[in-house]
């Protein structure tokens, strides 16, 4: 759920974090002097699930630098990640705002994953939005990332952290966390094409040349090639 795999494993971890917990106090507080505060950014990586196999995996595959990972981003001393787990309720919080059900963005305690094994965490430094703005695209983000949405290869958590720090005005996560998914993405894309083109094959015995035109180009070019 996590990582880039779907599963059950991440609802022991998806209750929502406490409204006295870390920024949770503020509003109580000097409100003016923390909507300017301009928040520290972490991405934390985990090797995928509890067991230890991944970690196995990932030694194996860091040489290549890749691997299978769970993905968080710590901020505003939460961890926000997101899964195909949704919410089971509407929620208001009177820092983090509203958040609909299946909502598949969570928060948890940083580096605390219940499902995961945290591996290491990256310091991306100080973002040069001030904390109001910071909220506001979290709170944007637990509405446009549901549960229901969620694909193992295309928006998965490591998907959700690369685009909430490219909001924040980062470059993005390591290329390693991605690196699996994305070359998931191109083998299903090539695959799709190998079908495309098999399938057109006796459309010639039976229509001619006009009966392969109509199937249709493959959408990634690779009719072009010889298979």
């Amino acid at each position: 759920v996590g990582g880039w795999f779907g599963g059950a494993g991440d609802q022991a971890h998806l209750a929502p974090a406490s409204a006295s917990a870390g920024f949770g106090k503020l509003p109580g507080q000097d409100r003016d002097g923390w909507r300017a505060q301009q928040p520290a950014v972490r991405l934390n990586i985990y090797d995928l699930g509890e067991t230890g196999c991944f970690r196995g995996v990932n030694a194996i595959l860091s040489p290549y630098d890749a691997g299978v990972f769970h993905c968080g981003v710590e901020l505003l001393d939460v961890e926000w990640s997101y899964s195909c787990v949704g919410q089971p309720y509407s929620e208001w919080h009177p820092v983090y705002g509203a958040s609909p059900a299946g909502s598949g963005v969570h928060r948890y305690e940083p580096r605390r994953s219940e499902d995961h094994q945290f591996r290491e965490s990256i310091d991306l430094g100080r973002t040069a939005k001030p904390a109001e703005v910071v909220l506001m695209h979290l709170r944007a983000m637990r509405h446009e990332w549901l549960a229901e949405e969620y694909n193992t290869l295309e928006r998965n958590c490591c998907h959700f952290a690369a685009e909430l720090v490219r909001r924040l005005g980062f470059r993005g996560v390591p290329e390693r966390v991605l690196r699996l998914p994305d070359l998931g993405r191109a083998v299903s894309g090539w695959s799709c094409c190998r079908q495309s083109r098999s399938s057109r094959r006796p459309l010639v015995a039976r229509g001619g040349l006009e009966a392969t035109r109509a199937a249709g180009p493959c959408p990634l070019g690779l009719h072009r090639l010889t298979l």
